[in-house]
């Protein structure tokens, strides 16, 4: 960072934070300003040095001229330290004071608002006067504000003003009021508080290190936050993106489960296919066969060919697994075949097709139990002969031919 930009940042610092207080307890820190007053009085001027809130003298010059002011320059520059400001102090003749009363209302922007009823409160404009004030009261019971204003017309003060810059200096306001009493700045211009930290390079680049650890400190706390809300945001992040996939995962598996929910309830309901289907194959007889089948909603249609196709009806109908049967279509004879073209559509009875089904599994298995196996097959017995003997072997009955 730059000295100026520094010494910038700095004076407006200062500034916000004297803003901050109020206008009387802000003045009162200008009595106990270090600083060098030219203090003008009427047989010359004299040069006042103030440290630490006390004043003493250092010099005078010979006369209000050129040569007294450069006389009070070589003064202030042999000066050590140099003096943080130059104030001027004019004669009480000089000044001019007035109470002047404005409601309390008005306390936040009470300077605009004198400096705007400068001609109406005095008889001089707003920029024919250098000018200040300073609030004595504020009567809470009538809401008004008790401000005395000072007045330093410009016709008075300039030409000194104007002397003490060719001989070199620069002012920075007039100060008005004793040693023994409250002095009152009328500032001339922005001041230049960083003039002694300017003219020290040593001091400068301990206050640029000291400027430097201030803002360390307090910024370091609020980077170290920033830096783990940011770790926390990642982190809300990820698990907020495993919370979503893991949410799209569950509402799958449950529209699964729907699925398979409702397949088993309709399944309960309606039996099984391959149940329906093993049912009407045993009930349907060996010369009628079928081309379609379908099972739809709890009802069964087929379709094929048979000799004789109201004969199916009522094998259906007399069925404790179907019910309800019925022709969904006239029965045409087909032509090439001479069988019956029929279309029957028949609703399910699931106790009765339950019931079927486990029979047809009893059957099943009776019949695997019954079926002999081929070590169990009883030995062939050859057919008796008409002469009452059992054939024998080939060649037994070789040898009977031959006889």
């Amino acid at each position: 960072m730059k000295p100026s930009a520094l010494l910038t940042f700095f004076d407006w610092w200062l500034r916000q934070l004297t803003e901050m207080l109020p206008s009387g307890l802000a003045r009162l820190g200008h009595r106990y300003a270090d600083a060098a007053i030219i203090s003008v009085e009427s047989d010359g001027v004299a040069l006042l040095s103030r440290r630490e809130g006390s004043v003493s003298f250092v010099t005078r010059g010979r006369a209000q001229s050129e040569a007294g002011y450069r006389q009070i320059a070589e003064a202030i520059a042999g000066m050590d330290p140099p003096p943080q400001q130059l104030l001027l102090r004019v004669p009480p003749s000089m000044v001019l004071r007035k109470p002047v009363s404005f409601p309390v209302a008005a306390r936040g922007d009470l300077e605009s608002l004198i400096g705007f009823e400068m001609d109406r409160e005095t008889p001089f404009a707003r920029n024919e006067v250098f000018w200040t004030y300073v609030l004595r009261r504020q009567d809470s019971a009538t809401g008004r504000l008790d401000v005395e204003l000072f007045i330093v017309p410009r016709p008075f003060v300039d030409p000194i003003i104007e002397a003490v810059r060719r001989a070199g200096l620069e002012p920075s306001g007039i100060e008005l009021g004793a040693d023994t009493e409250q002095p009152t700045l009328i500032r001339l211009g922005a001041p230049d508080r960083w003039e002694w930290l300017r003219k020290d390079p040593r001091k400068l680049r301990m206050a640029a290190a000291a400027a430097g650890a201030v803002l360390l400190v307090v910024l370091f706390p609020l980077i170290y936050q920033q830096v783990l809300i940011a770790i926390d945001d990642s982190r809300i992040r990820g698990l907020k993106e495993q919370a979503v996939e893991a949410a799209d995962l569950r509402q799958t598996v449950d529209q699964a489960n729907g699925v398979l929910e409702l397949v088993n309830t309709e399944r309960t309901r309606c039996g099984g296919t391959l149940d329906v289907l093993a049912a009407a194959t045993k009930l349907l007889p060996d010369d009628s066969h079928l081309t379609a089948f379908s099972l739809r909603s709890g009802r069964l249609t087929i379709s094929g060919l048979s000799p004789a196709a109201a004969h199916l009806v009522d094998l259906l109908a007399q069925s404790t697994a179907f019910r309800e049967p019925a022709f969904d279509s006239p029965v045409v004879q087909n032509d090439d075949s001479g069988l019956e073209l029929f279309t029957i559509s028949v609703s399910l009875s699931p106790d009765g097709l339950k019931n079927e089904a486990r029979k047809i599994a009893l059957e099943q298995k009776g019949g695997a139990a019954n079926e002999p196996t081929p070590q169990e097959q009883p030995p062939a017995i050859n057919p008796p002969k008409p002469d009452g003997r059992k054939s024998g072997s080939l060649r037994d009955d070789d040898q009977e031919s031959e006889q």
